[in-house]
């Protein structure tokens, strides 16, 4: 039986009156009347008699009233106890990260996990050393981390991957337009296949003429073998040890950037169709890199499996690997 129906039927009830019943529902007379009719004619028999006070139950009416209460006064008991299980995940998680996956991944399902669980405080630390937060982990300081795999973590951490990155160099809009021959333009350089644009972007020297820049932590043996194969001569050949703020310099957007692709679509804009950075692929050993949401096998905090399944429900909806085209470009 629709809740609605039962709805109505009490409040023409209590009101005596489908006038003012349906006025205090919101509804048309008309709507009100035809569901106590086929309320009526489902149960085949009369529940209100018309006199000249109003509407009157008949014993039928009384007793079907009774029930409409309590499914009603149920309903209400329901919803209460629902709202209670979905909040009743109280206290904190600690959480830590890296300031590259606090910036791309983690700000969207956070703040989904957040709005589901409004009595869960997360407290975030942000720290540039992977190994300080497995540390952290194992020590029992953070109830959960994000980070790059790099070692093997003890039998007592459950892993699953997050997140996977592939190395990749990103060239500004305005470096690409400097290549660009008579009559061709930007629109037309991205119809053209990876291969031919790559090849383009190689043969024109540009690499040569614009700062490289690309993180020693991260990417140095990449960085460094690829830009010594495709540009020997270039004296702005820029090595940073922080990896996190490598895009977010000013300079890079006239720069070459070699780094992850999940760091570099962060910052990539587009306007009229045509991206502010166009991203190419390098094959590397090293690709991908593959992210980590650790956590410890046995928890005692039950808030920590419900932020795993944020994590991973959420990132499992958003992982999108490069083209294949992709994998045999800048090698």
């Amino acid at each position: 039986m629709p809740l609605d129906k039962l709805r109505y039927f009490k409040t023409a009830a209590e009101e005596r009156s489908l006038t003012r019943a349906a006025q205090k529902l919101g509804v048309s007379q008309q709507a009100l009347s035809s569901a106590v009719a086929k309320l009526e004619e489902h149960y085949r028999t009369r529940f209100f008699e018309r006199r000249r006070t109003g509407l009157v139950l008949t014993p039928e009416g009384q007793h079907f009233y009774n029930y409409a209460t309590a499914m009603l006064r149920r309903e209400v008991r329901l919803s209460d106890e629902l709202n209670e299980i979905r909040l009743r995940y109280t206290g904190a998680i600690r959480l830590g990260t890296t300031m590259t996956r606090s910036m791309t991944i983690l700000p969207e399902a956070l703040t989904q996990f957040a709005a589901e669980h409004p009595k869960i405080r997360l407290n975030i630390f942000i720290s540039t050393h992977r190994f300080e937060l497995e540390q952290k982990l194992v020590e029992n300081e953070l109830d959960v981390i994000v980070t790059p795999l790099d070692a093997a973590l003890p039998a007592t951490v459950r892993t699953a991957v997050l997140e996977e990155g592939w190395f990749c160099m990103t060239l500004p809009r305005s470096a690409v337009e400097t290549i660009l021959p008579p009559g061709q333009t930007i629109r037309s350089f991205m119809q053209l296949p990876l291969r031919a644009q790559r090849e383009q972007v190689l043969g024109s020297g540009l690499l040569e003429r614009i700062p490289c820049v690309f993180s020693s932590s991260r990417a140095s043996r990449n960085g460094r073998a690829f830009l010594a194969r495709h540009a020997p001569h270039n004296a702005s050949i820029i090595s940073f040890a922080d990896y996190e703020n490598l895009l977010s310099l000013p300079y890079c957007k006239f720069a070459a950037v070699f780094t992850y692709d999940t760091l570099a679509r962060l910052n990539v804009a587009v306007e009229d169709g045509v991206p502010d950075h166009f991203i190419y692929y390098i094959k590397a050993p090293e690709s991908p890199r593959v992210v980590l949401l650790c956590s410890p096998e046995k928890t005692i905090n039950p808030a920590v499996p419900l932020l795993v399944r944020t994590l991973l429900d959420f990132a499992q909806k958003r992982r999108t690997p490069p083209p294949e085209e992709f994998f045999a470009s800048l090698d």
